[in-house]
């Protein structure tokens, strides 16, 4: 018995792995910000920090994700930083384990993380190179301390979700999961001296260096209306919620368990719902997993009852669920538009001391490493030219990223008014939400143009 479960486990981990190594095979350029963050450890490292201010705008320090993925690509390029990431996501993987099997049994962990690593959401988080995978794997290291009950494991539990908010500013927004925890369990003492201590930790670091306690987290520009984020998530989650709503259905039945029914299932969606309230769908796709790791306890309790009574029912309603899962990487190649060709004809033809005007700066600077320069001397964006008054006629390229048609293609009859031509057009298929069930293709495309004139 105790084989079959580490077998489970192992192969949970292999399936994980697999999905690594097959987005490996299906590289693309980086994510935008993969891109912001490595330039931005490659600016701090060349003395620019201070310049270009990072502790002020930055929802995460400079000095811990970018400075550590900047180091790891200096040596093993963008691969190293996204295996980097994924290394994170893979010790977040064993101490869900050991989270579920703290609060339950092995047989629920083994199924819960199994699950959890078959899962197309969770292996895409992993696999880029952003502060993400490294917050959340230290917030659920110190949830797992959270459980004991000693004054040692309280320190070291505060510790560890300490520096998941420096890693990422916005696992603040974690601190709900603590106080939902607390209202199950009744274990307030243990909940306030835990706080008491993350506030130790973090409040003279936000007053001091972060110089306040965070920006505003409000709509974008960009941002469709509630109803299309709401279409949006119901889409990412449907399967897992599904599977929940049937796990949390069976801990009432079975009247077992049923303190953390009600938690999991908000936990699931506390996330979602802050992305509705505030009207922003940036990176939604990531942020669901926040809840995955806390929820799925609940699969993992749906498909252990299943599998003691009906194994063949337990196995085969798997291997439909890891199916669909694995029908979903097909949209792995689309989550980022891939521009490699673009930007190597801008790397050979561009010249130092060339001026560029870019929608997406923070790609330019990745990929012609210009790390020595400051923001605003060689690579313009809006806020660049409205502050120098620099016209973007006067630049010698201009690269944009095409994905507003209507509102660029002023932009693109100026500057071929001023005399630039179009070098270089690089197509790229995005898959957006169409509704709860389906996703559509969108065109995407990376122009760049030369002045000639």
């Amino acid at each position: 018995m105790l084989r079959s479960k580490l077998s489970l486990r192992n192969f949970s981990f292999v399936i994980f792995v697999l999905g690594i190594i097959y987005q490996l095979f299906h590289f693309s350029s980086p994510f935008i910000d993969e891109a912001l963050y490595i330039n931005a450890g490659k600016r701090i490292q060349n003395g620019m920090y201070l310049y270009d201010g990072y502790s002020s705008w930055f929802n995460g320090s400079p000095f811990i994700w970018p400075l550590l993925s900047s180091i790891i690509h200096e040596y093993l390029g963008l691969v190293g930083s996204r295996l980097f990431s994924s290394a994170f996501t893979f010790i977040t993987l064993i101490y869900f384990w050991k989270l579920t099997n703290k609060l339950f049994n092995k047989s629920i962990a083994d199924w819960s993380l199994l699950l959890l690593c078959s899962n197309f959401y969770v292996v895409s988080f992993a696999f880029i190179a952003v502060y993400d995978s490294m917050a959340l794997c230290f917030f659920i290291m110190g949830f797992y301390y959270f459980q004991f009950e000693t004054a040692k494991s309280k320190k070291l539990s505060a510790f560890l979700i300490s520096i998941s908010i420096f890693v990422k500013y916005a696992f603040l927004g974690m601190i709900p999961i603590l106080i939902m925890h607390t209202l199950v369990t009744k274990r307030y003492k243990h909940f306030w001296k835990t706080l008491l201590y993350i506030g130790w930790l973090t409040l003279p670091y936000f007053y001091f260096i972060r110089g306040g306690f965070l920006s505003s987290y409000g709509a974008a520009d960009w941002s469709p209306d509630r109803f299309a984020i709401l279409i949006m998530l119901a889409n990412f989650l449907k399967d897992s919620l599904i599977l929940c709503s049937f796990g949390l259905v069976l801990i009432f039945i079975k009247k077992e368990n049923k303190r953390y029914g009600v938690f999991f299932i908000l936990s699931l969606i506390m996330w979602p719902t802050f992305h509705i309230l505030f009207q922003n769908n940036t990176s939604a796709h990531k942020h669901i997993v926040y809840g995955f790791f806390i929820s799925f306890p609940l699969i993992g309790i749906l498909f252990d009852k299943l599998a003691l009574k009906k194994k063949v029912l337990a196995f085969s309603l798997f291997v439909l669920t890891f199916l669909y899962q694995i029908s979903l990487f097909k949209n792995s190649d689309y989550i980022w538009p891939n521009f490699n060709t673009g930007f190597e004809y801008l790397n050979e033809n561009y010249q130092n001391g060339e001026v560029i005007f870019s929608t997406k700066p923070e790609h330019v600077q990745y990929h012609l490493k210009l790390y020595k320069h400051k923001s605003c001397d060689l690579i313009l964006n809006d806020w660049c030219i409205e502050q120098t008054q620099m016209k973007v006629c006067n630049t010698n390229w201009v690269v944009i990223n095409r994905y507003k048609w209507d509102k660029q293609q002023v932009l693109v009859d100026e500057i071929i008014n001023c005399g630039f031509t179009l070098e270089s057009k690089t197509s790229s298929k995005l898959k957006v939400v169409k509704d709860i069930f389906s996703f559509i293709e969108v065109n995407h495309q990376l122009e760049i143009y030369k002045k000639t004139k």
